[in-house]
């Protein structure tokens, strides 16, 4: 149930997003979303407990990793829907936790087991696949003229 949720709110927020990206500026989406995110967060972290437990640097990561992660990667997302196709912004978010594997083995010494590595490469060349295909249709498209009507 929680899995769908999330899915379901993400496609809501794609949505959302992208309809919204249409009028306004994508700092103006920005500011609107991330206090919403943050009352739906913070109670979480709270309820959770541990957060009287972070102390010294471990604020300076959790704050790092909002604004890069929570608003500078939302924010690109949401300044590419202005030209690129919601459909093909779903499917690269599939190869972020391939790409989160790798770069946990490249800066936190993480170790990789062969299935791992497997699956990084089915799902790395799968989406690649799937963007020459996507490429390939659309060049097919232009090429083909259009009917005339008589």
């Amino acid at each position: 149930m929680l899995v769908f949720t999330a899915m379901s709110l993400w496609a809501v927020y794609l949505l959302t997003s992208r309809r919204l990206r249409q009028t306004m500026s994508v700092q103006a989406i920005m500011a609107a979303m991330m206090p919403f995110a943050t009352i739906a967060v913070l109670p979480v972290a709270f309820l959770r407990g541990g957060v009287a437990d972070v102390h010294g640097t471990q604020w300076l990561y959790i704050l790092m990793l909002a604004v890069v992660t929570g608003t500078g990667a939302h924010g690109l997302i949401v300044f590419a829907q202005h030209s690129v196709p919601i459909g093909t912004i779903g499917i690269i978010q599939v190869a972020q936790p391939a790409i989160a594997v790798g770069w946990a083995f490249l800066l936190l010494d993480q170790d990789l087991v062969a299935i791992q590595i497997v699956g990084m490469v089915l799902v790395i060349a799968g989406l690649l696949a799937v963007v020459i295909s996507t490429r390939r249709d659309a060049a097919a498209t232009a090429d083909v003229p259009a009917m005339e009507t008589g």
